[in-house]
């Protein structure tokens, strides 16, 4: 099943709400991010903005969703970590979809959490 960015970014609900937050955070982040982050900085935004967190296997199927739409580009890959090394994972990318951009960069929920991370700044330096 094919969607198109316009519908994911105006969804409300379901896994094709969260595919349009998958493509928020990826937007914020420069086009790529991997799967374990992707799952965390979903979550972080959504909070961010006053939804509720979704559990992994959501983002997970709206990512697979994404790429059956041809607007993400999945990659195998070897990451990084700290604590444990390396560490298998897949790098998700955004593929760079002008009408995609371009929704994206008057998207009204980027707009909110970047009015709610202003404001956490703020008090921060008070």
């Amino acid at each position: 099943m094919e969607l198109g960015a316009s519908r994911l970014l105006e969804a409300r609900s379901g896994v094709e709400a969260v595919a349009g937050d998958v493509l928020r955070v990826l937007y914020m982040f420069f086009g790529r991010l991997w799967l374990s982050e992707v799952v965390a900085e979903v979550n972080a935004f959504r909070r961010s903005i006053g939804d509720d967190p979704v559990e992994p296997e959501v983002v997970e199927e709206a990512v697979r969703l994404l790429e059956r739409s041809g607007l993400v580009n999945l990659e195998r890959g070897v990451r990084a970590s700290l604590s444990r090394g390396s560490v298998p994972d897949t790098l998700v990318g955004l593929a760079p979809l002008p009408h995609v951009l371009g929704a994206l960069s008057g998207d009204e929920r980027i707009a909110r959490y970047r009015e709610a991370l202003s404001r956490a700044l703020e008090e921060l330096r008070r």
